[in-house]
């Protein structure tokens, strides 16, 4: 076995934000081997085609440095959706580390929100007003693999913007059967829905408040310098009961 194998199949093992931020800087060789495929998927940059589809996994590092995207709400919607508001942005680790997950070449706007990527998306846009409730839906599939939607950077620019005109979000991640997959937790604790969707992986389900001068602003630190206007064609909107 060559060294670089033996390095691989070290490294392997490492803590994954170890293997991504400090691994590389031991030497070049390290640097080097953190790039091959193997470690690549490891750190979600690259799909793993051996994961099924069925058993789909969240983003560990992800769902560390930003739950309010993947921690699901045990106290409702059946513990099966996860709760975004501008609130919960402000409380992520990236207030004490702004600089790190601000610049634009920051790490984790490239990583896969899950492994296998995500294929298909649902983007719901919902305003809720005294007799005037009204929705609208986007479908999003891939076209090729992965997807630009099944990355943290493009689900961020999605979110964050939406958060600073008042509205809040649900978010539900899916297993490839309809069935809810949050993650070990979720699945322990999160109960039955009858409303799952196999159609999709992911649903992001906006709520604009009917009083959106009393929904807090995201402060401009929470923005990516990378940050980009991603343009979602929306259908048309429907009268909701």
């Amino acid at each position: 076995m060559s060294t670089p194998e033996l390095l691989e199949l070290i490294l392997v093992d490492v803590p994954m934000l170890d293997l991504l931020l400090c691994a590389p800087l031991v030497c070049k060789t390290w640097q080097a081997t953190t790039k091959t495929p193997t470690i690549q998927r490891l750190l979600f940059f690259l799909p793993d085609p051996t994961i099924p589809a069925s058993e789909r996994i969240l983003n560990p590092l992800l769902e560390a440095k930003f739950p309010p995207f993947f921690t699901p709400d045990p106290y409702g919607h059946g513990g099966n959706w996860c709760r975004v508001a501008y609130r919960h942005i402000r409380s992520m680790a990236w207030s004490k580390k702004v600089k790190a997950f601000k610049y634009a070449e920051a790490s984790w706007r490239r990583m896969l929100t899950t492994q296998p990527p995500t294929q298909r998306m649902l983007v719901k846009e919902g305003t809720y007003q005294l007799h005037n409730n009204r929705e609208r839906r986007a479908f999003l599939h891939a076209q090729h693999t992965p997807p630009l939607f099944a990355t943290m950077g493009f689900l961020y620019d999605v979110v964050v913007p939406r958060l600073d005109t008042g509205s809040s979000l649900l978010i539900r991640w899916y297993n490839d059967d309809g069935s809810n997959f949050v993650d070990r937790r979720g699945l322990e604790s999160g109960r039955a829905d009858k409303n799952t969707s196999p159609e999709v992986d992911v649903t992001l389900d906006f709520n604009c408040s009917y009083m959106p001068y009393r929904a807090g602003r995201v402060p401009r630190q929470f923005y990516s310098d990378a940050g980009e206007e991603r343009e979602i064609e929306f259908g048309e909107w429907e009268a909701k009961q």
